[in-house]
């Protein structure tokens, strides 16, 4: 089960886009605002990132969510085995975070400190 932003237009397009390639692969998604993912993940509001129950009852988030996600899906497989190396995803988890502390933002830039 996929638990994503309902609140972030980003999110919810994401989950359009790859619903269906999510449903074949044998996920389901919902809100992390609603009251089931709320119980379930312990949550009180919403996370910084989405989260991932894994059928085995585990739960990860953000990158390494993403992680597993491309390892259910054939074709991009061989791409998130080549994001578990420890410098690839040590860049995908502050990639991750830059756009989650963005995605209420219009074109990712409206918090960003200005240089000097």
């Amino acid at each position: 089960m996929l638990f994503y932003d309902r609140d972030c237009r980003w999110c919810r397009r994401l989950v359009r886009l790859a619903g269906g390639t999510l449903r074949r692969h044998g996920f389901a998604y919902a809100a992390l605002q609603s009251p089931w993912a709320q119980r379930r993940l312990a949550l009180h509001g919403v996370p910084d990132e989405m989260k991932l129950l894994l059928p085995q009852g585990g739960v990860l988030g953000g990158a390494r969510a993403l992680v597993a996600l491309a390892e259910a899906v054939p074709w991009s497989r061989a791409l998130a085995q080549g994001a578990r190396l420890a410098p690839v995803m040590a860049a995908l988890d502050a990639s991750y975070r830059f756009v989650a502390a963005h995605r209420g933002c219009r074109a990712a830039l409206c918090a960003l400190p200005r240089r000097r």
